[in-house]
């Protein structure tokens, strides 16, 4: 038990000592924070004053700058007062010449601005009258070209009955009649309007014999497709 109690004294003396010393680590501290603080101010006001002095020397300085200007001037002004006055009548004279002369000067200058501007704008009349009758016959001829053109881009179409052509249909279907065609009979009839309800094909064997086997009426005709004056076809109609 008494060597417990030693301990513990020993170790709360520890402490202490522990303690007493970060508090006197902790006013050293402070101490040395305040006595920068006070070196920062001191270098503060220091500069404030060099400022101040620096300052009130630039006035002074300005002030005497000025005071010997005006003193130079004065001189100046006491230089140039004494002047003759025997030289003041000619200067009104050369003066007096100079402002009739200028006003003698400025209408020649206008007369001859006003020359020009007219020679330009005659010069240019012509020049745009000249343009103005070449572009009149460009579009004249324009216009012409134009007109051509639209008569040549309508297509012509015409058709022309083919008499022969119908006698050649009618002949095929005649000498190829079925037992059909030859029981039930047929007949022909030449009609222009046919060409409305069927579709045309050109004469063949081939074409002819799909028409054969009918009876009652064959609707025929034949005509011959132009095409701006040319030929294209014959197209035959049965139906």
């Amino acid at each position: 038990m008494f060597k417990i109690i030693v301990i513990f004294t020993k170790t709360m003396a520890g402490l202490i000592i522990l303690a007493t010393g970060l508090r006197g680590i902790d006013l050293l501290m402070v101490k040395a924070e305040n006595a920068r603080q006070e070196n920062v101010i001191q270098s503060n006001v220091e500069v404030a004053d060099n400022k101040d002095n620096s300052i009130s020397e630039l006035e002074s300085n300005k002030q005497e700058n000025n005071n010997s200007n005006v003193e130079t001037n004065s001189n100046k002004l006491e230089q140039q007062k004494p002047v003759s006055n025997t030289n003041k009548p000619v200067e009104t004279k050369t003066q007096s010449n100079a402002i009739k002369e200028s006003i003698k000067e400025e209408p020649k200058v206008n007369v001859n601005e006003n020359n020009n501007t007219q020679n330009i704008n005659t010069n240019n009349q012509p020049k745009e009258e000249k343009q103005n009758a070449v572009q009149q016959p460009q579009e004249k001829q324009e216009e012409k070209n134009e007109t051509k053109q639209e008569v040549v881009q309508q297509p012509v179409r015409e058709v022309r009955r083919n008499d022969e052509m119908i006698q050649k249909i009618k002949n095929y279907i005649s000498t190829h009649e079925t037992e059909r065609m030859k029981k039930y009979g047929y007949s022909f009839v030449v009609d222009p309007e046919v060409v409305k309800i069927t579709h045309p094909f050109t004469y063949s064997e081939f074409n002819m014999n799909s028409c054969l086997n009918r009876t009652g009426e064959y609707r025929i005709y034949a005509q011959d497709y132009y095409y701006n004056g040319k030929y294209v076809e014959t197209q035959c109609f049965v139906y």
